[in-house]
C-alpha cells in the first residue's frame, strides 16, 4: 500500500512539473521576438521613410512614372527589411529614385538610363558602386532640386574629412561633394569615417540616402509658383519653396495638388474632406485614424464637425486645436486679447480654442476687426492654416 502510495505521488508530481514547463513554453512562445530588422543600424530611418513616401508612392502610382509591379517588387525586396546588408539592385535603385526625385516625366526613361544603368560596371550587373550610386542621385537632383555647384569654400570639405576621398573616382568626386555638404549621404559616413566608393551599395544605406534626401529637399521643385496676386502668396511660396529636416513633404504633396492656379479660386470654399487631409498632414499624425483613447477619430474634429460638405471657420480652429494643442483651455488673458482681437469673438463655435489660435498666431482676422466665424473656411485660409500648424508643430 505504501509503494502504490510513494508511485502515485511521484506520478502526480510529474506530471505537474510536465504541466508547469508546458505552461512556461507556451507563455515565452507568446513573448515575441522583436522583427530582426528592428536591431538594425537602419531601422528608425526604414520606418521613417516608409512613412515619408507614402504620399509619393500614390501620385507616382497615379500618375507615372511607378508601376503597380515596380512598387510590388521594391516592397518585398527592400522595404519589408529581410535583406537590409544585401546589394540593392539597380531596378530597385531605380524604383527609390522614382519614388524620391522628381524628374520631367516625359525624360525618366531617358535620365535613368543615364544615371543608373549608364553607371554600372557591366550592363547585366547585380548592383551599383556607392559612388556612382551617389554620383547619379546627385545628377538627378541638380536637374530641378539642388545647386549643383559645390565649393569648399564656406562648407565642409569632403576632402578632409572623408579618410578615403582619394579613392572616388575623379568623375564623382564634385558630386560626392555636394552630397556630403547637403548631409544626404547614409548613416555609415560620419567625419573620419570611410566612403568606400567601390563597395557595392546596400538596402540600408540606399534606405539611409533617400530617407535624407526625402527630408532634405521635399520633393519640391526650386521654384513653386503661386497666384502672385492673392493675400497668402509670400507666406506659401516660403513655406512651398523651404528645405530641411523639418520639412513636410506629406503637406506639401497635398499643397502642389490641390493649389488652384486662380487667385480668385483660392478664396472659394475648400471640401471638408480635403481640409482633413491637409490637417493631418500638417500635424504629422498617424495612419491610424483613431486617437488613443479608442473612441474618438480624426473625422470627429474635422468631417463629422463640419455637418456638411465645407467647414465653418471657427469649427475648422476649433478641430485643428484639439487635434494639434495646445491641450488646455485659454487662459482669461488669452480670451479677453482675443476679443479685443475680433468683434465677433464671442460668436465662435468654441471660443477657448479660437482664443488659443489667436494667442499661438494662427488666425488673422478680416480688415474690419471681425472673424466672421461662420463663414466657410477658404482654400487660401486652409492652406496658410496648414502650413502654420505644421512650421509649429504640435502642442501635446
Amino acid at each position: 500500500m505504501r509503494i502504490k502510495t510513494l508511485r502515485s505521488v511521484v506520478a502526480v508530481t510529474v506530471c505537474l512539473s510536465l504541466a508547469a514547463a508546458l505552461t512556461a513554453a507556451v507563455a515565452a512562445a507568446d513573448v515575441k521576438a522583436p522583427p530582426p530588422e528592428e536591431k538594425h543600424w537602419v531601422y528608425a530611418e526604414l520606418k521613417e521613410y516608409k512613412q515619408l513616401i507614402a504620399p509619393l508612392r500614390d501620385e507616382a502610382l497615379a500618375s507615372g512614372p511607378l508601376t503597380q509591379k515596380e512598387w510590388s517588387e521594391f516592397q518585398t525586396d527592400v522595404l519589408d527589411g529581410g535583406k537590409l546588408d544585401a546589394p540593392i539592385a539597380p531596378d530597385r535603385w531605380a524604383t527609390m529614385l522614382k519614388l524620391s526625385v522628381r524628374m520631367p516625366k516625359d525624360r525618366v526613361d531617358e535620365l535613368l538610363a543615364t544615371y543608373v544603368y549608364g553607371l554600372l560596371t557591366a550592363p547585366d550587373a547585380a548592383a551599383i558602386a556607392r559612388e556612382d550610386a551617389v554620383g547619379g542621385l546627385v545628377k538627378l537632383l541638380t536637374i530641378e532640386t539642388i545647386s549643383g555647384e559645390w565649393q569648399s569654400e564656406g562648407e565642409v570639405d569632403a576632402s578632409r574629412q572623408l579618410a578615403d576621398f582619394r579613392d572616388i573616382d575623379d568623375k564623382q568626386t564634385g558630386l560626392v561633394s555636394i552630397a556630403y555638404r547637403d548631409g544626404i549621404l547614409d548613416a555609415t559616413v560620419t567625419n573620419g569615417k570611410a566612403f568606400r566608393p567601390k563597395a557595392k551599395l546596400t538596402h540600408a544605406e540606399a534606405i539611409s540616402m533617400m530617407d535624407r534626401v526625402v527630408k532634405t529637399y521635399a520633393g519640391v521643385t526650386r521654384s513653386v509658383s503661386w497666384p502672385s496676386s492673392h493675400w497668402s502668396a509670400g507666406e506659401m511660396t516660403a513655406f512651398l519653396n523651404s528645405y530641411g529636416a523639418a520639412s513636410n513633404i506629406a503637406l506639401k504633396a497635398l499643397l502642389q495638388r490641390n493649389a488652384p492656379a486662380q487667385a480668385a479660386e483660392l478664396d472659394k470654399p475648400v471640401p471638408v474632406k480635403l481640409w482633413h487631409e491637409l490637417l493631418i498632414a500638417a500635424l504629422k499624425l498617424p495612419a491610424d485614424s483613431k486617437l488613443p483613447n479608442g473612441r474618438i477619430s480624426y473625422e470627429d474634429y474635422t468631417i463629422k464637425l463640419a455637418g456638411g460638405a465645407y467647414i465653418a471657420r471657427d469649427r475648422a480652429i476649433a478641430g485643428a486645436v484639439k487635434l494639434g494643442g495646445p491641450l488646455r483651455d485659454a487662459t482669461p488673458k488669452e480670451r479677453e486679447e482675443a476679443r479685443k482681437a475680433f468683434a465677433d469673438y464671442d460668436e465662435a463655435f468654441d471660443d477657448s480654442k479660437l482664443a488659443l489660435a489667436v494667442h499661438e498666431a494662427l488666425v488673422g482676422g478680416y480688415a474690419d476687426g471681425t472673424f466672421k466665424p461662420r463663414s466657410e473656411l477658404t482654400y487660401g485660409e486652409a492652406f496658410v492654416l496648414a502650413a502654420r500648424l505644421s512650421a509649429r508643430g504640435t502642442r501635446s
